[in-house]
């Protein structure tokens, strides 16, 4: 499925990057360098990567039932920076904090500490060799240093590049269409639309200026 899903974005122009280890970090890394503007993600772990930016809630309905009742959902922009000065923490407490509350790589965190607690623990304990203190105060399951280092030590592609193609039609309707029976007709008329709106954004006159 993943496969398949890079080969349409390929297919439909788009640039795609083979991450060594988790996309999340590669994105950081691509976001730190200036090459994307910011990460569209669901949790908070680009952040501790280091990304500048990051957008939540990108890619769902602002509208949806759950169990009966109607959730609104909103885009929501997250900068690094402003985060860190609010809660005036550094890089390396906000990323202890994620270790307190739990991320992909200790999942459930530390029995017991949420993200209030965490944040009192972290300004209580400054730095990494307090941070040791800390967990070991807390008798862990997990070494939390292990999780500490893939935040900021995680390979990344260095070496890639963001190139934006015209759109493989016939590659797209090979992918959608015979494998997978989407509407034809439909298609086509979003990619035509795609191209109209992509042609007038490109032929702005001298009053478009003003």
């Amino acid at each position: 499925m993943v496969k398949e899903s890079c080969e349409l974005l390929e297919a439909m122009g788009l640039p795609v990057i083979y991450a060594p280890s988790e996309a999340e970090g590669q994105i950081a890394f691509m976001c730190k360098n200036n090459d994307v503007y910011a990460c569209a993600s669901q949790d908070a772990d680009s952040l501790m990567f280091g990304s500048p930016r990051l957008i939540r809630n990108m890619t769902l309905s602002q509208k949806r039932n759950v169990r009966g009742k109607t959730i609104y959902t909103f885009l929501e922009f997250i900068e690094l920076k402003e985060l860190l000065e609010k809660f005036q923490i550094s890089h390396d407490q906000l990323i202890v904090i994620g270790i307190l509350c739990g991320t992909d790589f200790n999942k459930g965190g530390v029995v017991g500490i949420g993200p209030k607690k965490a944040l009192k623990l972290v300004k209580d304990y400054k730095n990494f060799k307090d941070f040791d203190k800390m967990f070991s105060s807390l008798n862990v399951d997990f070494d939390w240093k292990e999780v500490y280092d893939i935040f900021k030590n995680l390979p990344v592609e260095k070496n890639y590049k963001l190139k934006w193609n015209p759109i493989d039609e016939v590659k797209v309707k090979e992918i959608l269409v015979d494998r997978h029976e989407f509407n034809w007709e439909r298609l086509k008329a979003l990619i035509d639309k795609y191209y109209e709106e992509n042609k007038s954004s490109n032929q702005k006159g001298l009053s478009d200026f003003f």
